[in-house]
């Protein structure tokens, strides 16, 4: 079964970015499913270094999305 785990993003590593980091991660080490989040941009804003780095380096394939 294919995920896709969206949320609102303010493009920084903390609060909701985290946790569906967190949850993505739970899952893809628990579960034979395949995981993907998606984050939608808030007001324009653009993914910090920082958050893209953390789901690169958790393996997680995520997509930014404009507003």
């Amino acid at each position: 079964m294919k995920i896709l785990l969206v949320t609102p993003s303010y493009g920084v590593y903390g609060g909701i970015e985290a946790f569906v980091l967190a949850l993505a991660d739970w899952l893809r080490l628990h579960s034979s499913h395949e995981i993907r989040v998606c984050f939608k941009s808030v007001s324009g804003t653009d993914p910090s270094d920082t958050l893209v780095s953390r789901c690169h380096d958790l393996g997680i394939p995520a997509h930014f999305v404009a507003r």
